[in-house]
């Protein structure tokens, strides 16, 4: 996925090729543009005045093309997005156009409900593809692009925050995002900044914050802005972030919040503020190794119930450039105590956290050694990454268990 903004940031950049093939839209391929919920999920519903993506093949030009000012065009490289809900039609104006993606935003004026759009090009219109059309479905921006982990969140400064430039308590913060609902007047032409009356509540770990503004960004069309204040008793490096609009709840990132009197903040069983400081300059190595144990019980008729045991280990060692350190989900997959993080995937989905670090080879195997002797956990390798798992001990095996063991 290309997973490609483009809000009038890139100057214009021409078609390179011809089409050739007529647009195709999956199903699911029509998604929010900053937490990219899939259908089912509580935000998979695209917000009036929102920017949306959609994802297929054949949608536009190679290379991509975005335009270079306002207004807002309907037709961009040869691709233009027509969207029908209800007895409502109209154009989506766009923000990019590629033979991967199409980013755009859905005109204010699109009444909520089941919703079908097509993507025409030279070469022909997709077949209608299916989604959902809100009032209100906020996605948050995430710093990996991917939907989750670091938001987009920022001081008053437009400085996103981070491990070692973390909020404080009692600070102004702004969580850029899109979603909120729709506006009136010529959204096309220009950004439409101001304040809504959109009941807007954003829980900054288990603690609801106080919100002073909610609407348009003054930068970009489409583009909202949550301000709210950092509220007080909250600190760690991946304190979960989340927004509720009436019962519909946002994407779930996160944001770093440091003590009153320091910027660079910690996580209990993480590393200390000071070893976060020493890796911003020099990144990080982060060695994971899990030992547990599985029981199941089942119960079979005339059998009764039957209990099975299972001792299983994993293992992975992985370095992080500095930035990352920012970028990436959680990079030493330490929580605020007490609050939850959700993120979410496709059953058969290989998509995970875009931000990936370097793996570092351990060797041939992780040798474990258990109450009963040693075992091993093997190594994987495909694709760049690097893993060790491995079948430690089991009610049938006679393996070595890992009580009392080391790795």
């Amino acid at each position: 996925m290309m997973k490609r903004i483009g809000l009038l940031c890139l100057t214009f950049s021409a078609a390179g090729s011809l089409f050739g093939q007529a647009p195709v839209v999956p199903a699911g391929g029509v998604v929010n543009a900053a937490s990219y919920a899939f259908a089912g999920l509580p935000s998979a519903a695209i917000g009036q005045g929102s920017i949306f993506a959609i994802f297929g093949s054949n949608l536009g030009p190679t290379p991509f093309v975005q335009p270079s000012a306002y207004p807002i065009p309907t037709s961009l490289g040869g691709t233009s997005v027509r969207v029908t809900s209800g007895s409502t039609s109209g154009s989506a104006f766009l923000f990019l156009a590629s033979a991967g993606q199409v980013t755009a935003m859905l005109p204010s004026n699109i009444a909520a409900g089941a919703a079908t759009l097509t993507v025409t090009t030279g070469a022909g219109t997709s077949a209608p593809v299916s989604f959902q059309v809100a009032a209100n479905s906020f996605g948050i921006f995430a710093a990996n692009s991917g939907g989750s982990g670091p938001g987009v969140i920022t001081n008053a400064d437009y400085q996103t925050f981070g491990v070692n430039t973390a909020a404080n308590s009692g600070q102004a913060a702004v969580i850029w995002g899109t979603g909120l609902g729709p506006v009136a007047g010529n959204e096309a032409g220009a950004a439409l900044p101001g304040d809504t009356t959109v009941p807007v509540e954003v829980f900054v770990g288990t603690v609801k914050a106080n919100v002073t503004y909610r609407g348009r960004s003054g930068c970009c069309a489409g583009l909202d802005q949550i301000v709210f204040t950092v509220p007080a008793g909250v600190t760690g490096c991946r304190v979960p972030v989340t927004i509720k609009i009436n019962n519909t709840i946002s994407n779930n990132t996160t944001m770093a919040i440091a003590p009153t009197g320091t910027r660079t903040c910690s996580d209990p069983g993480g590393p200390s503020a000071s070893e976060l400081q020493k890796f911003s300059q020099n990144g990080a190595a982060v060695g994971v190794v899990t030992l547990a144990r599985v029981s199941t019980s089942l119960t079979v008729p005339f059998l009764g119930t039957i209990t099975t045991s299972a001792d299983i280990g994993s293992g992975a060692f992985s370095r992080y450039t500095p930035a990352q350190l920012d970028l990436a989900g959680n990079p030493f997959n330490s929580i605020q105590l007490g609050a939850c993080t959700v993120t979410y995937n496709k059953v058969g989905s290989t998509a995970g956290d875009p931000v990936q670090p370097k793996f570092l080879d351990a060797g041939a195997a992780l040798n474990v050694s258990g109450a009963g002797g040693q075992k091993q956990l093997a190594k994987a390798a495909a694709g760049g990454t690097i893993s060790y798992s491995g079948l430690l001990s089991s009610a049938t095996g006679g393996l070595p268990g890992v009580g009392g063991g080391s790795a």
